[in-house]
């Protein structure tokens, strides 16, 4: 009866091993697909954190150029009133000066 066990447990231990096999075999044919599959995934992965860097820098430009334009109207009306008040400071004498040129007083 120990013979007829010990073939039993050799004919497992192959049943075993064919199914390791087995395995290993479909694993090897299935790493095409599961490689693509992840460089698919870590390429999906790159492009969406590309995209979200480009969007959150175009805000930033966007933000900063609006930021540009205010600044630019502010100091532009400043400098206009500043030039109106010299202008309303000196208009009268200028239109005087002018007059006197043309009248040639």
């Amino acid at each position: 009866m120990e013979h007829i066990d010990l073939i039993n447990r050799i004919i497992e231990a192959e049943q075993e091993a064919q199914r390791i096999a087995g395995e290993a075999r479909d694993k090897l044919r299935a790493l095409p697909a599961d490689l693509k599959s992840q460089t698919d995934k870590v390429r999906r992965d790159l492009y969406a954190r590309a995209d979200s860097r480009i969007e959150e820098v175009r805000r930033e430009e966007e933000q900063y150029a609006s930021d540009t334009v205010a600044e630019l109207d502010a100091r532009f009306k400043s400098d206009l009133a500043e030039l109106e008040g010299v202008f309303a400071a000196h208009s009268k004498a200028w239109e005087d000066r002018l007059f006197a040129l043309v009248t040639e007083r």
